[in-house]
């Protein structure tokens, strides 16, 4: 989840030992900032249920997961780009 805030800098108007106004000091400016807020838990982690009948058996597997996750923190997209083991 990213924040979008701006900042404004805002400077007066001052003459120099000359009389002859700044140039630098006489505008504003809007800066946009983006910040970066990362991931936080929403909810208790649960654990997820092994089958019994693999794990006792010693099977394993592993799988690996592309996805986006919107700004709800729900994922979508969800695609298996590699797996190994049993079924």
């Amino acid at each position: 989840m990213s924040t979008i805030g701006l900042l404004l800098v805002v400077l007066s108007s001052t003459a120099d030992e000359t009389g002859a106004p700044d140039p630098v000091k006489e505008s504003a400016t809007e800066v946009q900032i983006d910040s970066f807020e990362g991931p936080r838990l929403l909810a208790p982690f649960v654990r997820p249920v092994y089958p019994q009948s693999r794990l006792i058996a010693g099977e394993e597997s592993w799988v690996e997961l592309n996805f986006m996750v919107d700004s709800d923190g729900k994922p979508y997209e969800i695609v298996v780009t590699d797996s190994i083991g049993d079924s």
